[in-house]
């Protein structure tokens, strides 16, 4: 439940390596990892009321079931401060320096990620071991493109390198371009009259201070980054009520709470936007809302008391002085 630890990546990696040797033992549990951007351990009701001894000014009340219901590890590092390298060490369970490519991290969907074909990473050891394969959201590893693309209408690698049978993917997140969704790899419209243009900075909806760092750029001519917490949560929803009997392996990277800090009007019923006192927290609650849905279809399907839920974060919180 804290941020994400080079130790806790490789037990996962054993964890799945282990999982072939219980095959006539037992039924494989589904496994859900929930990757959370620069959400910070007192964003999390369970800690800030732990901490402080005060009521959290954001309730978290699906996270904290899961605080209550599981296991939290209290001494977490995460192997780097920002988000890129983080993700390359949770997708394959090695420092950031194993990267020859980018130790750094690979900050452009145009680089190559620095991950071989046949490297062991969490998706190839969940399909070796007979696992139906899932990606959401943000992908952040480079190598979609390696190099510059001709035709932003599809991708070159990405999630589907790594064995996931589907993904809905945002080469970038929302903070950056290309502002385009893709499901298993081919541009994924976000209305009918779509089409693929250059998005004005203030589309994007970042503030002032982000004009100068180059966010514009290609994307859907619909984009609205305020839609990426339900198109993302729905998807997974719908993808975990599709599952039968096989197991499934899904890693969800959610947009939140990252800027630009666009929190959508509702989601699930929920009132999101202006439910707190400023849209940090209204991100920090999207983000709890998201884990309640997959909870949700995850007991409606029958799955819940089967199913490893693992909850993280990239790096540690924003510096922020908004609540």
């Amino acid at each position: 439940m804290n941020p994400s630890t080079l130790i806790n990546k490789i037990c996962f990696l054993v964890l799945f390596a282990g999982l072939s040797s219980f095959l006539n033992a037992q039924e494989q549990p589904n496994i859900v990892i929930l990757m959370a951007d620069d959400i910070g351990v007192g964003d999390i009701g369970f800690y800030h009321k732990e901490r402080t001894g005060k009521e959290p000014l954001v309730p978290t009340p699906n996270i904290d079931e899961l605080i209550a219901n599981g296991m939290r590890f209290s001494d977490a590092h995460s192997p780097a401060s920002l988000c890129a390298p983080t993700r390359y060490s949770m997708m394959t369970g090695n420092y950031p320096y194993r990267n020859t490519n980018s130790p750094w991290g690979v900050w452009s969907p145009l680089n190559n990620d620095g991950i071989d074909d046949d490297s062991t990473t969490l998706s190839r050891i969940a399909k070796k071991a007979g696992y139906n394969t899932a990606f959401f959201g943000k992908w952040g590893l480079g190598g979609v493109w390696n190099g510059a693309p001709e035709d932003y209408s599809k991708t070159e690698r990405g999630a589907q390198k790594f064995d996931f049978d589907y993904s809905i993917e945002l080469p970038q997140g929302i903070q950056n371009k290309p502002y385009v969704y893709y499901e298993n790899g081919a541009w994924m419209k976000l209305k009918s009259d779509s089409k693929l243009v250059h998005i004005p900075f203030a589309q994007t909806q970042y503030d002032e201070d982000n004009r100068k760092r180059n966010r514009d750029g290609i994307g859907d001519s619909n984009w609205n980054p305020s839609l990426a917490g339900p198109i993302l949560a729905n998807k997974a929803v719908k993808y975990i009520k599709k599952q039968g009997e096989n197991p499934f392996f899904m890693y969800y990277c959610s947009q939140a709470v990252h800027v630009p800090h666009s929190p959508s009007e509702t989601l699930d019923g929920v009132k999101i936007k202006g439910s707190t006192l400023g849209n940090h927290g209204d991100m920090i609650a999207e983000l709890d809302a998201q884990v309640g849905m997959m909870i949700k279809a995850l007991k409606k399907t029958g799955k819940y008391e089967n199913t490893l839920f693992v909850f993280t974060s990239d790096n540690g919180g924003l510096i922020t002085t908004e609540p």
